[in-house]
């Protein structure tokens, strides 16, 4: 999961901010976005980001987690456990 860490990375904020934004962003617009086939957010903004993070994945990531891909920045870091 190397390009969603990048993507977190990426957004420059912290892991709080990003867990309650990626969950407010799953459970409102995902259900609706993720039947595109583009993303349908401005580029490089964080809805984009958060889009792209759930296009590869869609599934929760929690506060811990994403302090641990933060803490990491190399991406060959093991930041997942499944």
């Amino acid at each position: 999961m190397a390009a969603r860490d990048d993507l977190f990375r990426s957004c420059g904020l912290g892991a709080a901010v990003l867990a309650r934004s990626l969950a407010t962003y799953r459970s409102r617009t995902w259900p609706r976005a993720r039947l595109l086939a583009d993303n349908p957010h401005e580029a490089g903004s964080l809805r984009w980001r958060l889009w792209e993070v759930l296009a590869l994945a869609d599934r929760a990531v929690g506060r811990r987690q994403i302090e641990r891909i933060l803490r990491h920045p190399d991406s060959k870091c093991r930041s997942d456990r499944g």
